[in-house]
C-alpha cells in the first residue's frame, strides 16, 4: 500500500509518499518534499490567512496532488495545525481543499500534533527507550516526553519561528533588546513544561530548524537527509549559531548559507532560541536531529489504527 501525507504548518507545506508492507510491517520512504509558503504571515493582525497566502498555498496542494498521481497512492492524509487552528477562515480553507481533492483532510489539536510527531520521530525498534521530542513549528512549538510504548507528558507551547519573529523583531538585524524579550517570553512560556517527565531522557529535535542547523554545521548547501537524520548537535552550536546570526542580516545568512536556508533565513534565529531555552531548562548538552516527525506519525498512526493503538510498527 502506497500512503501519503501532507503536513499544512504555519512556515512549510510538506510532503511523505510512503509504501506499507503488510506483511512485514514495514514502512519505506519513497519521496519526500517541502515548501515555504509561510500561510502564517502576519496571521495574527487579524487572524486570517491572506488571499496571497492561500493561493501560494493552493500553487504548492496542486503541485503536490499531480506527484501523487504520479505515484499512484492508494491513501492521502492531509493534517493542518497551527496556522489553521487559529485561522478565521481556517475551516473554510480546509473544505475548500476536501472538495477539490477528495482528501482526507481536518485540523488537528495540539495535543494530536505533539503525540504523532512523537510516534514520527522516535526510533520505534527500540521500544524501552525514553526520548523527549521537540517539534518547533511557525507557530507552535510540542515537546513530548515518553517511549515508543507510553507518553508521559506532551503539550503544546503557543510559541514558533514565525510568531516569535513576527511579535518581537523589527529590525534586521535583530536588536539585543528584542532578542532580550524573547528569551523572556520563551522563559515564561516553557515555565509549565514538566522537567520531572523530561529531564533523564534522550532529546530529539525536529522540523525546519534542527535539519537546516545540522546542514549549516555540516557546510550542505542543499539537505541530504541521509547526512541530517540522526545527526548531532550540541548546545555550544546553537550557542555559536545565536552568536551568528543575531549579528547577520537575512541577506547575509541566505548569502552565507546558501539554498538550504532559503524561507527560513529570518527565523532561524528565534529557531535557534526556543532550542537553547528548552535545553537549559532541561539541562541538556545535545540533542539528537530528526528528519521525520509529523507527516511520519501521521502515517504511522493511521496505519496502526487498521490493527490496534498499541501496534508496533518498525520504521526502515
Amino acid at each position: 500500500m502506497v500512503i501519503s501525507s501532507i503536513d499544512i504548518g504555519s512556515n512549510t507545506i510538506l510532503l511523505l509518499i510512503a509504501e506499507y508492507n503488510g506483511l512485514e510491517r514495514t514502512l519505506e520512504t519513497i519521496y519526500n518534499e517541502y515548501r515555504i509558503p509561510r500561510i502564517s504571515k502576519n496571521l495574527k493582525t487579524n487572524l486570517m490567512i491572506s488571499n496571497e497566502k492561500v493561493s501560494e498555498m493552493w500553487n504548492v496542494l496542486y503541485d503536490y496532488n499531480a506527484i501523487i498521481q504520479r505515484y499512484k497512492c492508494n491513501t492521502t492524509i492531509v493534517v493542518a495545525t497551527n496556522a489553521l487552528r487559529i485561522a478565521k477562515n481556517g475551516n473554510e480553507i480546509v473544505e475548500n481543499i476536501r472538495n477539490k481533492f477528495g482528501w482526507d483532510i481536518k485540523i488537528i489539536s495540539g495535543e494530536d500534533e505533539a503525540r504523532m510527531s512523537f510516534i514520527g520521530s522516535v526510533p520505534s525498534i527500540v521500544s524501552n527507550t525514553k526520548y523527549t521530542v521537540i517539534d518547533i513549528g511557525g507557530g507552535s512549538s510540542e515537546i513530548i516526553c515518553g517511549s515508543k510504548n507510553k507518553i508521559d507528558f506532551k503539550q503544546s507551547f503557543e510559541v514558533g519561528v514565525v510568531s516569535l519573529f513576527e511579535k518581537f523583531i523589527n529590525t534586521n538585524p535583530p536588536s539585543i533588546k528584542e532578542i532580550n524579550e524573547i528569551e523572556l517570553e520563551l522563559l515564561n512560556t516553557f515555565d509549565s513544561l514538566n522537567v520531572d517527565f523530561c529531564s533523564s531522557n534522550e532529546l530529539i529535535a525536529v522540523a525546519g530548524t534542527p535539519t537546516t542547523l545540522s546542514c549549516m554545521k555540516q557546510g550542505l548547501k542543499l539537505f541530504e537527509e541521509d547526512l541530517v537524520n540522526k545527526s548531532e548537535l550540541t548546545l555550544e552550536n546553537i550557542i555559536y549559531f545565536i552568536s551568528k546570526l543575531s549579528s547577520m542580516n537575512s541577506t547575509k545568512i541566505l548569502n552565507e548559507y546558501g539554498d538550504v536556508v532559503k524561507g527560513r533565513e529570518d527565523v532561524l534565529l528565534t529557531g535557534c532560541l526556543i532550542l537553547k531555552t528548552v535545553m537549559k531548562i532541561l539541562k541538556k548538552d545535545k540533542f539528537i536531529v530528526s528528519s521525520r516527525g509529523l507527516r511520519y506519525g501521521v502515517i504511522i498512526d493511521y496505519i496502526n489504527s487498521l490493527y490496534g493503538e498499541n501496534t508496533d510498527l518498525k520504521l526502515l
